[in-house]
């Protein structure tokens, strides 16, 4: 898994872990730095767009730390973006994803460029 944010490079050095289950995806990469991204996708149905934001159960996140306000968030209820599943098998998902996530405590975040390929 790799991506930008607010234009930085980052890449998944230490894991990243992917579930497929009851048609809900969830990828997580994390890096020894204590910097987490994830994006959870609900009742995916096939390779496709998937809409994060207004009107939508799925999620995208962006932690950079372990303090209270390190993590960023775009959901339902805030923030937006979109995820791409270019592949998606009941083994595999290979795709690429960005979002615009909040921060009570340190406002918003861009994140770009996002991929990730991992086996499940």
């Amino acid at each position: 898994m790799q991506l930008k944010y607010d234009g930085n490079d980052w890449s998944a050095t230490l894991s990243v872990v992917g579930t497929f289950s009851n048609g809900s995806v969830n990828i997580t990469g994390t890096d020894a730095s204590q910097h987490q991204a994830g994006v959870m996708v609900y009742n995916v149905n096939g390779a496709g767009t998937y809409k994060i934001g207004s009107g939508s159960q799925n999620m995208g996140k962006w932690t950079q730390g372990l303090g209270q306000g390190d993590t960023y968030i775009a959901n339902g209820a805030l923030g937006s973006g979109e995820v791409n599943f270019t592949e998606l098998t009941d083994k595999k998902a290979v795709g690429t994803f960005s979002f615009t996530g909040y921060s009570a405590a340190k406002g918003k975040i861009s994140i770009t460029e996002g991929k990730f390929s991992v086996t499940f």
